[in-house]
């Protein structure tokens, strides 16, 4: 599977219209920075507005974790938990960890999309 932006920003949309997200009131796909990245220790990562020059969310996605369509939804869905988190000032742009809020979330996208919780 060769990813491209447009791909990621595809993903996401797709993901914002079912539930949880379409009640998170998540900024729309063409208000979010996409980025395929080459990384051998990441999945996913996203930024806040706040913690980049563009103003805006951006999740990066790497191309060397993802061969399948499976894999980059769950990770999709994972960084837009993390939108939300940010969105809603439950999360801090310097906290890293996946806490308790991050749990609750991914356990309701879990259960709407059969993602494997010990996965997400």
């Amino acid at each position: 599977m060769v990813l491209t932006p447009d791909i990621l920003r595809a993903a996401y949309a797709y993901l914002a219209e079912t539930q949880p997200f379409r009640e998170w009131n998540l900024p729309d796909a063409e208000d979010v920075g996409f980025e395929v990245v080459n990384k051998h220790d990441i999945h996913g990562a996203c930024w806040a507005p706040t913690m980049n020059e563009t103003g805006q969310f951006r999740i990066a996605i790497s191309d060397t974790k993802h061969n399948h369509t499976l894999s980059l939804m769950q990770t999709m869905a994972h960084e837009m938990v993390h939108v939300h988190e940010y969105q809603t000032c439950l999360r801090k742009p310097s906290y890293r960890k996946h806490g308790k809020v991050f749990q609750g979330f991914a356990c309701e996208v879990c259960a709407e999309h059969g993602f494997d919780p010990g996965q997400f």
